[in-house]
Formats: structure tokens, sequence, C-alpha cells
């Protein structure tokens, strides 16, 4: 580790392969800490308002955390979170935020001498606002900070617009926000921020995800699972009480929750019309990636855009060429100014850090065909024209080693751009249900896996995909979607040695296949990657699975290609 204090009082360390850079509040900025702003339901919340010092009307950049608004950067980079994510094998990122940005959240050090007003703000019951301790995207904390963006637009230093601003947390409370449509809300930043907690979060393809999401909810101080109550991170954050999540019990069992009993209301995203910025990304896999894109392809607004990466999620947040896109979307819409915006940022990734970027006017690109790669069991390879033959393949479900791995060794530089979908005939030869993870992975001309970020941290894979069999969606209604989407409104029988279909939807991603270079498919029984901060380890496989490929069986992935 490498720190150095400089002359003004600027904080600069590196820590593993995390640089971080602290910088005091530039000059010029009126602070106003624990600002108490009244609810209609009572209790008031408590905020953080930085804002220029010179007379005016300036558009507001919000935000709402339950994180704490006075979390010192320190607290979560050089201490607490920062140690205990890289103790489990993750990097904090490269970050260079001032002294008043709590975590994951807007920095006023970057936007007030840009002319915006920043305010952070305590959602209810957590931090110094008031109220009890609630479940942190529960109606009563939507509806509190509804009235705080109302609160902000009408004072005196406010131009009366606006934005909402923030990743993860920050960003998923922002669509039931602008499903409401407060007073004075003008735009919204979701930042990486999940949709669906049900099948971004809680479940993957019907398999629950049991490292994450259950510390999350525990709200334990420790910054991972793996902890063991690990190094301070948040101490003033609320102890979410089971109560509404009482239907999640099953999940000990690795049981799936019915869309009917899941406690979280679902957004109307239909009802969101004001401009959006949404970050999307290839790397936050099981956890942002697959809510951020249905987000942008849902809400209603005239106005949206699309900002798309593949690297590590903290250090693109804080970065200069985010900031500057985030800046040129608010000048638009928050200060009126007559700028132009493509709809889509596209990030294509190369390599774990090479990437070309590229303006489109959608996502998937209007360019991408949709092409089968069939299954050739017998051979061990995907390929363009259907095997005419029958066979089949098997792996041991249980074992920890055991796979099929499917490779396509492309002939001319060739891009894949948007989610793919596998279409997979199998059998089970024991056992109620089969858990099928799937992976995606790239081999340069040499035979060398390629590594990308996944998840904060570095692994050999692009993208990925999972499917609980019971919770299949219908064939007859699937067709070449390619999100096929798990059901979790009722149950499919799976039976010892009958051959299913199953339609697993694999995460958007956005990757050159260099001539010479290899794509391999991946099945197996269990996770696709081991990480500590993302796990299925309660699953319900057992015996032989068998992959049928040929003829009346025509296992394939679909995939959005682009040669051109």
């Amino acid at each position: 580790m490498d720190t150095r204090i400089i002359g003004d009082q600027t904080i600069r360390a590196t820590v593993g392969n995390d640089h971080y850079e602290i910088y005091p509040l530039p000059e010029g900025i009126i602070v106003e800490r624990d600002v108490m702003i009244p609810s209609g339901l009572g209790p008031r919340l408590a905020a953080n308002i930085f804002r220029p010092d010179k007379p005016g009307r300036y558009p507001v950049v919000m935000g709402c955390t339950t994180y704490g608004k006075d979390l010192h950067p320190l607290d979560y980079t050089l201490a607490g979170r920062g140690p205990a994510n890289r103790s489990i094998g993750l990097d904090m990122g490269d970050m260079r935020v001032s002294e008043a940005t709590p975590f994951e959240a807007a920095d006023p050090g970057y936007w007030v001498p840009h002319d915006f007003v920043v305010i952070h703000v305590d959602a209810l019951g957590s931090g110094k606002s008031e109220g009890q301790a609630a479940l942190g995207l529960g109606d009563e904390v939507i509806s509190a900070f509804c009235d705080a963006i109302g609160w902000a637009a009408d004072q005196e230093w406010s131009n009366g617009n606006v934005g909402l601003n923030g990743v993860s947390y920050l960003a998923v409370i922002q669509w039931p926000i602008a499903a409401r449509n407060p007073r004075g809300l003008a735009a919204i930043i979701p930042w990486e921020g999940f949709t669906d907690s049900l099948s971004d979060l809680v479940t993957h393809g019907g398999i629950p995800e049991t490292a994450f999401f259950p510390w999350w909810m525990s709200g334990e101080k420790s910054a991972s699972p793996a902890d063991d109550g690990g190094p301070y991170f948040i101490s003033e954050r609320p102890t979410v009480e089971p109560g509404p999540f009482a239907a999640l019990v099953g999940l000990s069992l690795g049981l799936t929750p019915d869309r009917a009993v899941f406690p979280v209301p679902e957004v109307d995203y239909s009802a969101i019309e004001v401009p959006a910025l949404i970050c999307g990304s290839w790397s936050a896999q099981g956890l942002h990636s697959r809510g951020a894109f249905n987000g942008f392809a849902r809400i209603k607004s005239k106005n949206k855009h699309l900002y798309t990466h593949g690297r590590h999620e903290w250090t693109v947040s804080n970065g200069v060429d985010a900031l500057e896109a985030q800046r040129t979307f608010y000048n638009r819409y928050l200060k009126n100014d007559d700028i132009a915006i493509s709809p889509v940022r596209l990030e294509v990734r190369r390599t774990l850090e090479e990437y070309d970027v590229r303006l489109e006017d959608s996502f998937p690109p209007k360019s991408a065909v949709l092409t089968s790669f069939f299954l050739d069991t017998s051979a061990q390879t995907l390929t363009t024209t259907a095997p005419s033959s029958v066979h089949s393949s098997s792996y041991i479900s249980t074992s920890p080693d055991d796979r099929l791995t499917f490779r396509y060794t492309f002939k001319q530089d060739t891009e894949i751009s948007g989610p793919m979908a596998l279409r997979c005939f199998m059998r089970a030869d024991a056992g109620f249900d089969i858990d099928l993870f799937v992976g995606i992975r790239k081999l340069n001309s040499t035979g060398q896996e390629v590594p990308f970020w996944t998840r904060l941290s570095r692994h050999g894979i692009v993208t990925r995909g999972w499917l609980r069999a019971s919770r299949r969606p219908d064939a007859d209604a699937v067709g070449d979607s390619l999100v096929p989407s798990a059901r979790y409104d009722h149950e499919q029988p799976v039976r010892i040695n009958e051959v299913i279909e199953m339609n697993v939807e694999i995460l958007p991603s956005s990757t050159v296949f260099e001539k010479g270079s290899t794509l391999v498919l991946e099945l197996r029984g269990r996770d696709i990657t081991e990480l500590a901060n993302f796990q299925h380890h309660r699953i319900f496989n057992s015996g032989n699975h068998t992959v049928f490929s040929g003829s009346d069986h025509l296992s394939r992935l679909l995939v959005p290609v682009i040669t051109e």
C-alpha cells in the first residue's frame, strides 16, 4: 500500500490493483449538513446540500441512500469495504472523488463547480433520517423521497428541475420514484440498477442466489458473506426485519418463490416518461446487467439513452468519460441546452481492458443478424448448419468439474452484440429437477482464455445464463426470443428420462471475436465461476444430464452477429 497526503490535503493511495484520489471540496461551495426535509408521512429526511456560492437558480442532482450520506470515502476505500472486498478477491476499482462523496453517490466536488446543486439524502429510517427502519424499496421510503424531490424543486436556489443520480441501490430506487412522476423530477440517471428484484437478484432463471442477496438483506456490516463479521463498513445501516420477506423463507431450502407471493411490488415501467440516461454493463452479471437493459427497453420515455461498458463498475462510474456523459445529459434536460445526444453508446470489448466505442440508434444494433449456432454433441462443436442425425452427450450434474463444451472458431472478425439465448434439449436420469448453468467464453487465436470483468473481478467469462427446468418458459411461446424469461407463476414438471426443451436467457454483452478466435459454450450443473459474492449453492441436481442434438432435437445457440 502506497499512501501520500500532499499539501492541499488530497489523499492519494494505491492498494493492490486499486488507485484512489480523495480531494478536498473546491472553494466556492456552500455546504449545509443535516438539513431536515419534511415529508407527508411525518418523519423528516436528513440531507446534506452542496450549492454554488453565488446568486442564481440551479438544477439539482439528488440521490437517496441507505448507506449513509455522511459515509466518508476513506470508509469505503482504504478502510471497511475496500480491504474486505480485496480479501475475497474483488477490486474496489479506481476512484477520484471529493471528501464529501458518499458511497455510490454523486460527487459535489465535480457537479457544483459546473453549476449544479447536489443533495444527498438518507432514506427513511436510515442514517440521520427520522422514522422506523423500513424495506429499502418499500412504499414509505419511496413516498418520503418523492416529497423531498418536490421540496428541492421549490427552494430559492433551485431552477425547479431535479435529476436523480446514483449507482446500485441509488439507481434501483429511481425506477419506482420515476414511475410516480413526482413534482420537480425532470430526469433520471439509474447508473447500473436492477429492475425486477426477483429475477435479476433474488433468483436467476429460478435458481436462488445464496451469497449476495441474503447478505444484503441481513443488514450486517461486513462487506461480504465471506467476512465472518469482518471489518467496519456502515455503522448506521438498519437491519431489515424479515416481515414482508416471509415469503422467501423457502429459499433456505433452495425453493423458488412464486410471483404472486413475492413481497416487492412490480414497477409500472410504462409510467416512466422523464428523460433517462441508463447505464448497462456487461460486467455486473447477476446483479444489475439484466435489469438495466430491461429498464431501457421498457420505459416509455421518448428521450432515453443507454451507456454501456464492460469494465469495473466503480472505476467507470467515477471516471471522466461517464461524468462527462452524465453532465451532457443533465445540461440537455435540466438546463435545457440544445444538445444532440445519441440514443446508445456501445462499448465493444476485445480483452479485459481493450474495447472500441461507437454510437448506435438502438440496442441490440440494427445491423445485428440473429444467427443459429447448432450444437453437435458428437463432435462437441457449434455449427451454422443443423446436424442431420441425433446424437447425445452427458455430464455428471453434481460434479464440481464435469461439464460439456461446444466450440466455434471464427473465419472472420465477428462482433456479438446483444443478448443470446440457448435452446437446448435435455434429459435427467435421476432427481426431480434440472439446474442448468450456461457460460460463454472467448479463446484467442492461440487457444488462451481471454479474461473479462465480472462482478468486480477478472474471469474468463464473456456472459452467462441459468435456468431451473421446473421454471422453464413454455416452449411454444418462446420461438426465437432472445429473452426467454423463467416462469415465476407456476412450475412445470420434470420427469426422469423425459427429454425437455430448455430455453435459457443469456445476459447481454458486446464482444469482438477476431478471426481465428473461438467461442466456447459451456454447460454444467453448478456456477460457471466461483465468486464469494455470487453463488448458487442450493441446487436440485442429481445424476447425469444428457444433451441432445440433431433431427427433432435441434439444440442451438441464438446469437446476434455483426460481421461488417
